[in-house]
C-alpha cells in the first residue's frame, strides 16, 4: 500500500549553495503541485550555509526509510549517493524520474513542450 511519502534524491555537496537548495525546492514544488501530500526535502535537515554532518546525513536516512518512494534528481549519482541508492533498492521504492507530468500526460524531460 502507498502511503504517497516521496523522498528527493539528489547529490548534496560538502557546502550547500544556493543552486542546489532551489533544485530540491522546485522539485519539492513540482511534486505537491502532481499530487504528492508529503514530500520530503532532505536541504531542510541541513543549516542555511553549512555542509552536512553526521547528524544531518543519519536524519535524512531515517525519512528515506518511511518513505515508499524516490524523486531522483539528475546529479544523483552512484559516488555521491551510494548508500541512499542501496537503501531505494533493498526496500524496492518506487522510483519517479526523468517525467514531467503536464494534464496528465507525461513528457520525457527532453521532449519538447509543443
Amino acid at each position: 500500500m502507498l502511503k504517497n511519502k516521496v523522498y528527493i534524491l539528489g547529490k548534496i555537496p560538502k557546502y550547500i549553495d544556493k543552486k542546489t537548495r532551489n533544485q530540491f525546492t522546485l522539485a519539492k514544488e513540482h511534486l505537491i503541485k502532481i499530487g504528492f501530500k508529503d514530500v520530503i526535502n532532505p536541504m531542510d535537515n541541513f543549516k542555511k550555509n553549512d555542509g552536512f554532518s553526521k547528524e544531518s546525513i543519519k536524519a535524512n536516512l531515517k525519512l528515506l526509510f518511511e518513505c515508499d518512494s524516490v524523486y531522483v534528481l539528475p546529479s544523483v549519482n552512484i559516488k555521491s549517493n551510494k548508500i541512499e541508492l542501496l537503501i531505494v533498492i533493498q526496500l524496492n521504492l518506487l522510483i519517479i524520474h526523468g517525467t514531467i507530468i503536464i494534464n496528465n500526460k507525461m513528457i520525457k524531460k527532453n521532449d519538447k513542450k509543443k
